[in-house]
């Protein structure tokens, strides 16, 4: 994790932009997305690479972009297929369930376009984030394997799981390309027992220089140098390929708790953020541990006012 915090390179991130349906209306998400909107808020300058369809949802997805001033060089427009979309369904206040609409426009993320986005940035990628839903689909697939030809060693993958979407072995191929990785702690449980390891879900935060062997087995299997583990309310570790325990922390109480929407890609916002800019990982942790947290405060995956992320600016000497 290593970069010049006085320049630091351009993320790129790639999949999924779509909207929430709820009684309410339509939210803007997305786990890219909302990584996205996170980093260009901060200062980091992401080139997203997605794809919308020509419609008013569409439309709105865009206008977000716009809001948070994210660079749409890497937007592709669909005359086809539909803006990607997700039915929400509350039967009970704060427990939702989800229906992951097929075949959307960013089932079709164009691969020619995608790589003349890239190519444009002349060397100035930092790292390429992704995670797997968006695999889900051949034309997509076949722009993530491309892009990640193009930068090696630069990736970095959230698992990020939505069961029925994705086929194992095409999720761990993307998860075991990736130079890092991060998961939720039954996301590590299942990806082990996909391995054929030992897959104990456990909720505790493990201690540093703790090793664990199934873990060492597992990122054996492919690149991964340091695995994050997110724990949810309780805490967070990082694992180097060893198996063994490198950081860990504990959970921070949330003042006036709101909702958990995205909290995670708010982690791996931060996460991002600290490997641009050269931060010790430990330190990334924290911060990122922090922001998640702060986060909770407010209603959704990303912010109505983009005044909630001055304090990190100002606090984190990010411009």
């Amino acid at each position: 994790m290593s970069s010049s915090s006085s320049n630091p390179k351009r993320p790129i991130v790639f999949g999924e932009a779509l909207v929430d349906v709820f009684r309410e209306g339509d939210v803007a998400g997305g786990a890219p997305f909302n990584v996205a909107r996170h980093l260009a808020a901060l200062g980091l300058d992401p080139l997203f690479i997605t794809r919308l369809g020509n419609d008013a949802r569409g439309a709105a997805l865009r206008a977000e972009l716009e809001r948070f001033g994210m660079d749409t060089a890497g937007l592709q427009t669909d005359a086809v297929y539909g803006t990607g979309v997700v039915a929400v369904n509350e039967q009970v206040p704060g427990v939702h369930s989800f229906r992951i609409e097929n075949d959307r426009a960013w089932d079709h993320i164009d691969c020619a376009a995608a790589m003349q986005a890239l190519d444009n940035q002349a060397g100035n990628a930092g790292l390429l984030y992704y995670g797997t839903l968006a695999q889900r689909s051949a034309p997509s697939r076949a722009t993530i394997e491309a892009l990640q030809a193009a930068l090696p060693g630069l990736g970095w993958c959230d698992l990020n799981w939505r069961a029925g979407h994705v086929e194992a072995a095409d999720a761990m191929r993307m998860v075991h390309a990736a130079a890092h990785a991060k998961v939720n702690e039954q996301e590590l449980a299942m990806a082990l027992g996909w391995a054929g390891l030992p897959s104990i879900v456990s909720a505790q935060v493990p201690t540093i220089d703790s090793d664990h062997p199934a873990i060492a087995a597992w990122l054996s299997q492919g690149s991964i140098a340091t695995l994050i583990v997110t724990y949810g309310a309780a805490g967070y570790a990082a694992f180097d390929r060893a198996g063994t325990c490198i950081a860990a922390g504990s959970g921070l109480a949330v003042a006036q708790m709101v909702d958990t929407v995205g909290s995670g890609d708010a982690f791996t916002a931060i996460v991002l953020t600290g490997s641009l800019c050269g931060w010790p990982l430990d330190l990334t942790l924290s911060r990122a541990n922090a922001f998640a947290a702060a986060l909770c405060s407010v209603r959704g995956a990303a912010p109505e006012s983009l005044a909630f992320y001055a304090r990190w600016r100002q606090e984190w000497d990010l411009g």
